[in-house]
């Protein structure tokens, strides 16, 4: 009796400590199903899109000039990047829906930092942080296939 008692309320703890964990990681981005990264900022955490492309740095957007795209709202730096990119989206968006290029090489969801980006072959490419940036451009060979075959399929939705 104690004994089932026992393991019954290590099971419950297990469980609530499952869930937790669960939690915690798609707070972080992991184990996500949103087609596309966003923050309460809008997508990629409210930067400017089209500003990789024509400044080549990382700008942030303004909160009131957006485009509402794939579901997400899009913020822009100035109007001429919003009449650029309702234009031609796929142009400007990031790879991966915006979620850490790297993570999904890797068969799973990451947030990225919006300052940790590179430009391949005309695509924008977000990661991490600087650190996995850095090891992403490095491998980029490598990983942008493993990443292009487990994309969409990692947000758990064909």
């Amino acid at each position: 009796m104690l004994l089932r008692r026992i393991l019954t309320g290590s099971a419950i703890a297990l469980s609530l400590a499952a869930l937790g964990g669960f939690l915690f990681l798609r707070s972080i981005g992991l184990f996500s199903s949103d087609p596309v990264f966003q923050t309460q900022n809008g997508a990629i955490d409210g930067y400017d899109t089209v500003a990789y492309f024509t400044q080549s740095e990382a700008v942030r957007g303004a909160p009131d000039i957006t485009h509402d795209f794939g579901g997400a709202t899009w913020h822009f730096s100035s109007d001429e990047h919003r009449k650029l990119f309702a234009a031609s989206p796929e142009q400007y968006l990031p790879r991966y829906g915006g979620y850490c290029a790297y993570a999904i090489s890797q068969n799973y969801t990451a947030h990225s930092d919006p300052e940790s980006w590179n430009i391949e072959d005309g695509k924008l490419y977000l990661n991490f942080d600087p650190k996995v940036a850095d090891q992403w451009k490095a491998e980029r060979s490598k990983l942008i296939p493993a990443a292009n075959q487990n994309w969409p399929d990692v947000l758990g939705t064909p």
